[in-house]
């Protein structure tokens, strides 16, 4: 079964406080969670942790005090959300399986970026390469890593458009 975001409603904020043992949640078993459960609780613990420093400062810098109070009561909420998202990381899990946990999601991630990456930025690369590469002749481009073949359609086109470069300086 799927969950739509569109089809869920918020509740009201004052029926979203946890006391603190709804908020102490049971930790996953490091032994019996898919490792991407793992991934998903950090991505989600970080997300939380943005939410509440973006309204932080938001707080901070806010000069409507009606305003700074309901945000108060949102702070509040939300961090209460991230106190229970933090409350999953079993506290048997080591260093390592937490930097491993950590560098899993720095991956997964950089390879979604890679696959939505427009090729303004490899043209534009390409276009520097060319206008400061002086008297030479040869240039040569490496894709390497995993992330550039992520998007195989803009590997190729940049090699077109190094191409056409190559054509129009001979």
């Amino acid at each position: 079964m799927s969950m739509n975001p569109f089809d869920q409603r918020p509740r009201p904020l004052d029926q979203c406080f946890m006391d603190w043992k709804t908020m102490a949640a049971r930790p996953y078993d490091k032994r019996e969670a898919d490792p991407y459960t793992r991934v998903r609780s950090i991505l989600m613990n970080g997300t939380e942790f943005e939410a509440v420093w973006f309204s932080h400062q938001f707080h901070r810098h806010c000069q409507n005090n009606d305003l700074r109070r309901e945000l108060a009561l949102l702070r509040r909420q939300e961090q209460q959300q991230q106190k229970h998202i933090a409350a999953l990381k079993p506290l048997d899990e080591t260093l390592l399986e937490h930097t491993i946990g950590y560098e899993q999601l720095a991956v997964d991630l950089t390879a979604r970026m890679a696959q939505c990456e427009p090729d303004r930025e490899g043209k534009q690369a390409l276009d520097f390469l060319a206008a400061n590469s002086g008297t030479r002749r040869n240039l040569e481009v490496d894709f390497f890593g995993g992330e550039p073949l992520m998007n195989w359609d803009v590997v190729k086109q940049l090699v077109a458009y190094a191409r056409s470069i190559e054509q129009e300086k001979q």
